[in-house]
């Protein structure tokens, strides 16, 4: 599957699902294939920083992020990453964290490799109550830099939906347009 979908969020079926599905709507109008991945519904467990990975780039721990690396491992052009997560408590969700530190394995091997597949972009999608929309730039801006820094992904795109609770998806037609979009741009992308 080229366009890989996290969704951070517990709750599998909240505005933050609902930005990433508009999103993969858009990738599927561009003729990219989606997988989406509810971390909510999974077990990944954190990073036990034992160190295992870093002769062979791939994670000890067994459980269900090896279906995530998987498909990471065989994602063909167009690549992309669709990353989601509310903002509960000022940062992203424990869950995507968990994700993100497990994506250590591919940081570097013994040889200093970076092991990442080439050539991944990425969507961001964040969903929080607080106001006004620039709240949690920062947690984007910081989400953007860790992708880009270790793994070398290009982010295209940050959708960030405010007063969610008050004002879901559903109510915001322009945020859903803008998240097809970028949809489409992914799937674009090679």
């Amino acid at each position: 599957m080229p366009i890989i979908a996290i969704n951070g969020s517990p709750r599998p079926g909240g505005g933050t699902a609902r930005l990433i599905q508009e999103v993969l709507a858009g990738c599927e109008d561009a003729g990219a294939s989606t997988q989406l991945f509810q971390l909510g519904e999974m077990d990944v467990a954190p990073c036990i920083g034992c160190m295992g990975c870093k002769a062979t780039a791939k994670c000890v721990v067994k459980d269900d992020m090896q279906l995530i690396y998987d498909a990471i491992n065989t994602a063909e052009v167009p690549k992309g990453l669709v990353l989601g997560s509310p903002i509960y408590f000022d940062h992203i969700t424990a869950q995507l964290k968990a994700f993100l530190d497990r994506l250590y394995c591919y940081t570097y091997t013994e040889l200093g490799q970076k092991m990442f597949p080439k050539g991944f972009g990425s969507v961001l999608v964040t969903t929080f109550d607080a106001d006004p929309i620039t709240t949690y730039d920062s947690v984007l801006e910081w989400l953007k830099g860790r992708l880009g820094y270790y793994h070398e992904i290009e982010t295209i795109a940050m959708i960030a939906l405010d007063k969610a609770t008050a004002n879901p998806p559903e109510k915001r037609p322009d945020i859903l347009r803008t998240a097809r979009e970028a949809g489409r741009k992914l799937g674009r992308s090679e």
